[in-house]
C-alpha cells in the first residue's frame, strides 16, 4: 500500500469512519477502475490497494457487502479477463447471495466460467443452488461439467432429479461427471439413481457407474444409512464390473457387517491370487473376537498352501491364541513354506500348550526351521512359560536339555539359576556348556563358591569357557570383596599348578587392588606355569602400577619367553602414564633398552618410541639409525614422532627428517618424510608449539555457559592435575595452520586449552591474530587480554588483540569452545603494522615454566 493510503486509512479507523459504506466507495473508486486495465505481469500495486481494502471490509458486515458489490460490478463491466479472474479470487472472502447473478453471468464464458463457480460453491443458500439447476440445462461443454462438479461439491439432494438423467448422456465426461456428483451426494435416491444405471450398462460405462457407487455407498456409510450403503455393497459383490470392485464391496460389507460378513471373507480366502482374496486376508486382521478366531482357525487346513500362508500370517497379527492348536496342526504339511510359517507363528500367538512342540523342533529339526522354533521359544509370552520350561527340564534327555537351557537364557529366567549351576555339573558336554553359557549372562556374584567348585572338578581342557563365565558374573559385583573373594578363597584351596594358573587368569580379566596383589605375589610362585600366567595378566594390566614389576623381571629372568612378554608389558605401560613427562618416558624405555640387546627387543623399544611425541623421543630414536640390524625400523619409528613434533619442534625435526626424505632405507619412509617437510613448509609465521588439556564437559551446561565456566587449566588448586599432551599439528591438509580439536577430541558442547610458552628477546607490544571455532579465550601471563563467546567456523585474523611480551618467557593459554560440526583454532604473532615479528621463540611449556596463568 502506499504511504499516503496507509496514513488515510489509518485516520478513518481512528475515528471509526472506516465502517461508512459511502466512504468506502469514495476512497477505492479510483482503485477499481484502475483495476479493470490490469494484466497479469503489470504493476501489481492496485492488486496490493484492492486486496488490502478487502481484508479490512471484512471486518464488519456492512462494510463487506459493500466491498462485494463493488467487486460485482467490476464483474459485469468491460474489464478485462485478468482483472475478473483476480476479483473472483477475492469474491470468494466476501460475496454473498446478492452476487450470484453477476456471477452466473460468467457461467457462458468458457475462459471465466471455472473462477465463477468457485465462488459460488462458496456463498451457502437455495437462491445458488437453483441458479445452478437452472444454469444446468443450458449450459454445454466444460462450464457444463464444472456446473455439475459444483452440485457435487455442495450435495445439493434437490438436484438429484436434474443430474440422474445426465446418467444416460451419449457424452461420456457428463455422465462421470453426473456420476461423480451424485456420489458425493450421501443420499439413498441418488445411490438409487447410480444402481439403476449400472445394472442396466455395460464396458467402459458399467465399471465408471461402479466406481461412482462404491464412493456413493461408502458415503452413505459416514453419513450413516449403512442399510442403503450395504445394498449397493452387496450389488457390487453379487455383480462386480472387475474384480477390483469386487475386493472393494468385500472391505465395505464388512465395514457395514463385522463379523457378520465372515462367511464372505471365508469364502474369499479359497480365491487364490485374486483381488478379493488378498483383501480378505487384509481384513480378517480388522474383526475382533475369539469366535472369528476359532472359525479362522477351523478353516486354516482346508485352504490351499497359499491360502494357508496367507492366513497365517493374518492370525500371527491378531496375536489371539485361540488359533494356536489349528497352527499347530500344520506342523504336518507336506510344505515346507507353510510349517515353517507355522513355527514363526506359534512364537507370537502360542502359549505353555505349545513349548513341547516347539523344543521338539528345537531339537531334532533341521535349519532354518530349526532356528525359527528357538526363536519362537524365546518369544512366547507369560509366566506358564517359563514354568514348562522348567518342569521339562528336570525329565528332559541330554539333547532337549540343552535346548530348554538355552531357551531359559535367551527369557532371561532368573529363577532358572539354581537349577542351571546344578545342570553345570553335567557330564553331558552340551547340557553343560549350555549351562555355562547362560549363567555367564544371569549369574550373579553369590554363585561364584558354587560355580568355583564346579571349576576346579573340571579337566584343564573343558575350563576355557567356563573361565569365561566365571569372570564375567564376577565382573558384576558391587565391591571388590564380590568380585574377587571367592576367586582368591578358590586359589588359596588350590594344590594343582593348572587349576591356579586358571584362577590367576580370571582374577586378572575381573581386576581390583586384591587381584594385583596376589598377581604379583604369584610372579614368584615355585611353578613355572602359575608365574606364566601371573606374568601375562601383570603384562596386560590396565594402568603402568607394575610397571616396576616387569622391569625386574626383564633385568633378572633367565627366561627368554618370560623376558619378552614382561619387555612387551613393560613398553606398553610406558604410554599408559598419561601424567609422566615425555622425557621421563624416554628414560623409561633407555633404561629397558640397556638390559637386553636382542633384535625383537629393539624393535619393540623403537615401537614405544614411535608413540612418544618429544624433542627426547626424536633424539633417542636417532641413535638407531646406525644400528643396521634396525635400521628400517629405526628410520620409520623417526618419521613417526616427527609428524607429531614437527610442529613444537619444527628446526630440530626437520634436520631429523631431511636425510631420511633423500636416503632412507624404505621408499615409503622418503616419502613420508618428504610430507612432513613440506607440511611444515605450509605453517608459514603460525604458532604451531602447543600442548591441549583433555577436553572438558558439565552435564546440562551448553557451549555459551561452559565458556565462563572454571575447569582445572585455570584453577590453581587442579591445575597440576591436568594431563597436557602434545597438539598434534598438520592434520588437515586444506588448512595446514589449524589446531583441529574435533579430530582430536570430537563430540559437542565442551570446551578444551591450549598452551604455548613464546619466548621474546625483549619487552614488546604485539598483536596476537587469532582464529577460533566456537568462541575463545585468552590468558598471557595469568591475566585475560581477550574473551569472545561467539558461534563460528574458525579462519585466520577473526580477532587481533594486543598483547604486552615481556623479556624472556611468556606463558599463552586459550580455552576453545565447541557447539557442534567444526572445532578448532589458530594464533600468530605480528607487529602493531601487520609485518612479521623477528626476536620471537615458540615452545611447549615445562612443568616448572607453566605455572598457573592466573599465578604467573
Amino acid at each position: 500500500m502506499k504511504p499516503i493510503t496507509l496514513v488515510g486509512l489509518s485516520c478513518c479507523l481512528a475515528l471509526g469512519l472506516c465502517s461508512s459504506p459511502v466512504l468506502a466507495q469514495a476512497d477505492h473508486t479510483a482503485s477499481l477502475n484502475q483495476l479493470k486495465t490490469y494484466h497479469f505481469g503489470g504493476d501489481q500495486a492496485v492488486l496490493e490497494t484492492v486486496a488490502q481494502w478487502v481484508n479490512e471490509a471484512r471486518q464488519n458486515p456492512d462494510t463487506q457487502r459493500q466491498a462485494a458489490r463493488e467487486l460485482a460490478q467490476v464483474l459485469q463491466s468491460d474489464a478485462s479477463f485478468d482483472a475478473k479472474q483476480w476479483v473472483c479470487r477475492q469474491l470468494t472472502l466476501v460475496a454473498g447471495e446478492e452476487q450470484v447473478p453477476a456471477l452466473v453471468g460468467l457461467l457462458h464464458d468458457e475462459a471465466l466460467a471455472h473462477y465463477a463457480l468457485m465462488v459460488l460453491e462458496h456463498i451457502p443458500g437455495k437462491t445458488v443452488d437453483d441458479a445452478l439447476q437452472h444454469e444446468l440445462t443450458t449450459s454445454t461443454s466444460r462450464p457444463q461439467l464444472e456446473i455439475i462438479n459444483t452440485l457435487g461439491e455442495r450435495r445439493d439432494v434437490a438436484a438429484i432429479d436434474a443430474l440422474a438423467p445426465l446418467l444416460g448422456s451419449t457424452d461420456a465426461a457428463v455422465a462421470e461427471a453426473a456420476a461423480s456428483a451424485l456420489a458425493k451426494m450421501g443420499d439413498a435416491r441418488a445411490e438409487g439413481s447410480l444402481r439403476q444405471a449400472y445394472e442396466g450398462a455395460t464396458g467402459d460405462r458399467r465399471l465408471l457407474y461402479g466406481r461412482a457407487l462404491l464412493r456413493g455407498a461408502d458415503r452413505l456409510r459416514v453419513v450413516g444409512d449403512a442399510p442403503s450403503a450395504l445394498t449397493t455393497y452387496e450389488l457390487l459383490e453379487r455383480n462386480p464390473a472387475n474384480a477390483e470392485l469386487n475386493a472393494a464391496s468385500l472391505r465395505g460389507m464388512v465395514q457395514v457387517n463385522g463379523a457378520k460378513a465372515l462367511p464372505l471373507l471365508l469364502d474369499a480366502l479359497a480365491q487364490d491370487g485374486s483381488p478379493v482374496q488378498a483383501m480378505a486376508v487384509s481384513l480378517v486382521r480388522e474383526i475382533s473376537g475369539h469366535d472369528v478366531t476359532q472359525k479362522l482357525a477351523e478353516r486354516l487346513p482346508k485352504l490351499t498352501t497359499t491360502g494357508q500362508l496367507l492366513l497365517i500370517a493374518a492370525l500371527r497379527d491378531r496375536g489371539d491364541g485361540m488359533a494356536a492348536p489349528a497352527v499347530m496342526g500344520l506342523f504336518r504339511s507336506p510344505d515346507a513354506n507353510v510349517r515353517m510359517a507355522a513355527v514363526d507363528t506359534l512364537g507370537a500367538i502360542g502359549d505353555a500348550a505349545t513349548v513341547p512342540l516347539l523344543l521338539q523342533i528345537a531339537t531334532t529339526g533341521q535349519g532354518e526351521q530349526r532356528e525359527a522354533a528357538r526363536t519362537s521359544l524365546a518369544r512366547l509370552r507369560g509366566q506358564a512359560v517359563d514354568n514348562k520350561l522348567l518342569s521339562l527340564l528336570n525329565q528332559a534327555p541330554p539333547s532337549s536339555k540343552a535346548e530348554i537351557i538355552s531357551s531359559l537364557g535367551q527369557r532371561h529366567v532368573i529363577a532358572a539359576v539354581p537349577k542351571l549351576v546344578q545342570e553345570a555339573r553335567s557330564p553331558q558336554p552340551a547340557v553343560s556348556v549350555a549351562s555355562w553359557r547362560v549363567l555367564r549372562d544371569m549369574g550373579q556374584p553369590s554363585d561364584l563358591p558354587t560355580l568355583l567348585n564346579i571349576v576346579a572338578t573340571k579337566p584343564a581342557e573343558e575350563r576355557s569357557g567356563v573361565l569365561d563365565a566365571v569372570a564375567e558374573i564376577a565382573r558384576r559385583g558391587t565391591d571388590e570383596n564380590q568380585r574377587t573373594g571367592a576367586i582368591l578363597t578358590q586359589l588359596a584351596k588350590a594344590n594343582n599348578p593348572a587349576l591356579k594358573a586358571d584362577l590367576l587368569t580370571v582374577l586378572g580379566q575381573v581386576g581390583g587392588s586384591r587381584a594385583l596383589t596376589t598377581l604379583r605375589k604369584s610372579l614368584a610362585d615355585p611353578a613355572p606355569e602359575v608365574r606364566l600366567a601371573a606374568l601375562r595378566r601383570v603384562a596386560e594390566w590396565p594402568t603402568d602400577e607394575p610397571l616396576q614389576d616387569l622391569l625386574r623381571i626383564v633385568r633378572n629372568t633367565p627366561d627368554e619367553k618370560q623376558r619378552a612378554i614382561a619387555l612387551r608389558g613393560y613398553i606398553r605401560m610406558i604410554g599408559l602414564g598419561e601424567q609422566r613427562s615425555p622425557e621421563a618416558s624416554v628414560a623409561l624405555l633407555q633404561q629397558v633398552s640397556d638390559l637386553t640387546k636382542s633384535l625383537d627387543s629393539k624393535r619393540l623399544v623403537l615401537a614405544g618410541l614411535a608413540h612418544l611425541k618429544s624433542q627426547a623421543a626424536l633424539d633417542y630414536a636417532a641413535t638407531f639409525l646406525t644400528d643396521k640390524s634396525v635400521q628400517p625400523e629405526a628410520e620409520a619409528t623417526l618419521v613417526e614422532i616427527g609428524q607429531g613434533t614437527v610442529g613444537a619442534w619444527r628446526d630440530k625435526t626437520r634436520a631429523a627428517l631431511q636425510p631420511l626424505a633423500q636416503g632412507a632405507t624404505d621408499e615409503a619412509v622418503r616419502k613420508r618424510a618428504s610430507e612432513v617437510l613440506a607440511l611444515s613448509d605450509k605453517f608459514g609465521d603460525f604458532i604451531m608449539a602447543w600442548q591441549v588439556s583433555p577436553a572438558y564437559q558439565s552435564a546440562g551446561a551448553n557451549w555459551q555457559k561452559l565458556f565462563d565456566m572454571p575447569f582445572a587449566p585455570e584453577q590453581p588448586e587442579h591445575q597440576k592435575e591436568v594431563s597436557w599432551r602434545l597438539m598434534p599439528v598438520g592434520t588437515n591438509a586444506e588448512q595446514p595452520w589449524l589446531l583441529d580439536l574435533l579430530a582430536l577430541w570430537g563430540g559437542e558442547q565442551k570446551v578444551a586449552y591450549l598452551r604455548t610458552e613464546v619466548w621474546s628477546d625483549t619487552a614488546r607490544d604485539a598483536v596476537l591474530e587469532l582464529g577460533s571455532d566456537d568462541g575463545v579465550k585468552v590468558w598471557c601471563n595469568g591475566q585475560v587480554v581477550f574473551a569472545d563467546n561467539t558461534q563460528r567456523a574458525v579462519a585466520p585474523g577473526q580477532d587481533k588483540v594486543t598483547v604486552r611480551l615481556k623479556p624472556g618467557s611468556n606463558q599463552l593459554m586459550l580455552k576453545i569452545t565447541q557447539n557442534v560440526l567444526g572445532w578448532g583454532a589458530c594464533a600468530r604473532f605480528t607487529n602493531p603494522d601487520g609485518s612479521a615479528v623477528n626476536g620471537l621463540r615458540y615452545t611447549v611449556p615445562t612443568d616448572a615454566s607453566a605455572a598457573h596463568p592466573g599465578a604467573i
